[in-house]
């Protein structure tokens, strides 16, 4: 019963800031799929430079993304 109180009174706070610099705080949840939408933009812009390497490294980051966003999923 204490490790949940605990784990609820430290749950963690994201934040998403727009172009215009304006803040929204968001769940852990919302936060990775804002994550992984940037990195997927991210990924095809490289892609359409011919910036392969980078475009690799993203790819990477878009994989542990996912498995984030699988396992706060339960899956």
């Amino acid at each position: 019963m204490k490790q949940k109180s605990f784990e609820e009174e430290t749950e963690q706070v994201y934040h998403i800031y727009d172009e215009l610099g304006k803040v929204e705080i968001v769940s852990e949840q919302e936060f990775y799929e804002y994550e992984l939408d940037r990195l997927i933009d991210l990924e095809k812009k490289y892609v359409e430079d011919e910036e392969f390497e980078k475009a690799n490294i993203i790819k990477n980051k878009i994989r542990k993304v996912k498995l984030k966003i699988k396992k706060q999923n339960g899956i």
